[in-house]
């Protein structure tokens, strides 16, 4: 009797945990996939307008304390910031213990890690196609630096930086902002990059993304720009029109390693003023996503790179579900038009 009531108290908290589990945001595990779909209960995404502007300059008390920043005078949380780095208030990822639970068939993980927002500059009508290659520098320094520090959390295992710009990405605050996430798994997108980069440098001892990117500067139809260390291209795996890809041309894993320079800044400013220049009808320019991915830790077969995703189509049924994008515009194509553009 005494034996059964220690199991049944036992279960007791581990149900009792597992509620508590539940009413935060977390991963499920599809297991007909493999991939996890972030649950996060009771979300109100319904919020359009945000106003005061939480980011602008003298709004710092609308943000959480600022992990770090770039500042030309002044102390933490005040004015005289260039750049500032701060929780989300509404993350999907955040700071907690890591336990791990099945519910029968499925996994499930607490939505454990980081996630920042990187305020990129006090004023609130800058974008990348305006600023000058010195405060993308700036930026891409703090990108670099937030990586390395949450890369020293063992319990994520992928960091990603990403940004949305436009209405078409659906950003909610036009102040110009980034994230920088940490998740306790990698995601699917990145499971394939790195399956797929090991099977070939397994194979043949060579990187193939550097063996891509020797092809494409052999052929050369589909390069946008290029300078003695950056490629950037169009690729020909395009998922929408004008899509475009940014490397390194010698292997770099980890993007906050990298030695960029402000050529490196200028190319990602050139690429979204081209944007901006073949893609028109939005008044502030055009809607995109960027993605920095770099390697996880001890993924030396990994090559950093760059994804622009220009934010001016809808998938179609076909599309989601079958996975297979449909680009009505080849690649070489949106290269030349592009290179006009430069």
């Amino acid at each position: 009797m005494e034996s059964s009531n220690k199991v049944n108290k036992s279960r007791e908290k581990i149900l009792s945990e597992m509620r508590i589990l539940l009413e935060k945001p977390y991963l499920i595990r599809n297991p007909l996939t493999g991939k996890h779909v972030i649950q996060i209960p009771h979300e109100n995404d319904d919020e359009c307008v945000i106003d005061p502007c939480p980011f602008c300059e003298g709004n710092e008390k609308l943000t959480p304390l600022e992990i770090t920043a770039r500042r030309n005078n002044g102390g933490s949380n005040q004015p005289g910031w260039r750049v500032r780095a701060v929780p989300d208030k509404k993350p999907i990822f955040r700071m907690g213990e890591q336990k791990r639970f099945s519910l029968g068939t499925y996994d499930i993980i607490p939505a454990t890690g980081a996630d920042e927002i990187i305020i990129e500059s006090p004023r609130h009508g800058d974008t990348w196609a305006n600023m000058p290659a010195e405060k993308i520098w700036e930026i891409l320094s703090v990108f670099g630096e937030r990586i390395s520090d949450l890369k020293k959390d063992g319990n994520i295992r992928q960091v990603l930086v990403y940004k949305n710009y436009g209405s078409g990405a659906r950003v909610k605050i036009t102040h110009p902002h980034s994230v920088v996430i940490g998740s306790p798994v990698i995601s699917p997108v990145m499971q394939e990059k790195l399956y797929h980069l090991k099977k070939h440098f397994n194979s043949k001892n060579r990187c193939l993304l550097c063996d891509i990117l020797g092809e494409e500067e052999r052929g050369g139809e589909r390069i946008i720009m290029e300078n003695q260390n950056y490629i950037l291209l169009a690729p020909p795996w395009s998922r929408v029109p004008y899509e475009m890809f940014i490397a390194p041309k010698n292997h770099e894993p980890f993007f906050e390693k990298s030695p960029f320079d402000l050529e490196f800044a200028a190319m990602l400013k050139n690429a979204i003023t081209m944007l901006n220049a073949v893609v028109t009808g939005e008044e502030d320019g055009v809607s995109y996503t960027m993605t920095i991915y770099t390697a996880p830790n001890l993924s030396e077969d990994f090559h950093w790179h760059i994804e622009i995703i220009p934010r001016i189509k809808k998938y179609s049924s076909f599309e989601i579900a079958t996975a297979f994008h449909v680009n009505p515009l080849p690649s070489e194509e949106a290269a030349e038009v592009l290179r006009k553009k430069k």
